[in-house]
């Protein structure tokens, strides 16, 4: 039997649940909030940013991950002998 990994990113709010049953691997997107960069679900998770939210006067932005994140973990579970399905976040 094949080892498959699934990775997508932190726009996919899965449950922590579901996460560690199943090899699922998530790359966080950057939450910029005026000088203040946060990886999302690493630096700043869903109850502190809608907290922040709720208080500031600036509304944050997103950015994608770097290709080069999505790289390493290619290679990392490449070497570790899995296929990898990526359902990511795309535009259109």
């Amino acid at each position: 039997m094949r080892k498959v990994a699934i990775v997508t990113d932190s726009t996919a709010y899965l449950p922590q649940e579901i996460i560690n049953q199943y090899p699922i691997h998530i790359v966080p997107l950057f939450v910029n909030w005026g000088e203040a960069t946060f990886l999302d679900g690493v630096d700043i998770m869903p109850k502190e940013f809608y907290e922040r939210l709720q208080k500031s006067e600036h509304l944050p932005t997103t950015s994608q991950p770097s290709v080069g994140a999505f790289e390493v973990l290619f290679q990392k579970l490449h070497t570790q002998g899995y296929d990898i399905i990526a359902i990511l976040i795309s535009l259109g």
